[in-house]
Order: structure tokens, then sequence, then C-alpha cells
């Protein structure tokens, strides 16, 4: 058991790690939520992947509708939920539709 709890908290940091590196890689401010975190990690343990590659991975997909929604709308920070890591594609299309039905 405090195995598992180490492999846990060492794929939590790495997952943060990588968060707070992510401004200066994609010159876009993201936030992981408990949701994406325990998904990137759930994506971790099943692939055998790093939490943090793989958390780098989803940023980098993520970056175009980010930054189109940070032109858009100014907002410098996104949080990224579970929804971004298992249904990328819509959790992109809803925020693109938030902030554009807002002009």
């Amino acid at each position: 058991i405090n195995t598992a709890f180490d492999d846990f908290r060492e794929m939590h940091d790495q997952i943060k790690i990588e968060e707070s590196s992510l401004v200066e890689k994609l010159e876009v401010n993201v936030l992981f939520d408990e949701g994406a975190v325990d998904e990137l990690i759930n994506q971790a343990v099943q692939t055998g992947q790093d939490a943090g590659f793989l958390a780098l991975q989803l940023a980098e997909r993520l970056e175009y509708g980010l930054k189109l929604v940070r032109e858009k709308s100014g907002i410098e920070s996104f949080v990224i939920d579970n929804e971004a890591v298992t249904n990328m594609d819509n959790f992109v299309s809803n925020l693109v539709k938030r902030f554009y039905r807002q002009d």
C-alpha cells in the first residue's frame, strides 16, 4: 500500500511540475484540476507512460484552442478538467462556444 501511495504521489507531483512549466513552453497558463489529475494518473497507470509527459501532450493538443480563446476573450488562465482529458474535442468546442457567445 505504501508503494502504491508513493507511486500515486510521484505521478501527481510530475503533473504539477509539468503544469508549472507550461506557461513557458506554450505561452498559455493552464491549471489541471483534481479531476484532470486523477484521469491523467489513471491513463499513466493503464499505459505505463509518465504522467508528466501525458500532461504535456494534453496541453500541446489543447494549445491552439486555448490560444484562440485567449486572443478573443483576454483570459490568461484556463482550468483543465477531466473532460479535457477524456473528450478533448468537446472540451475545446465548449470553451470556444462559451467565449464567442460572450461577444
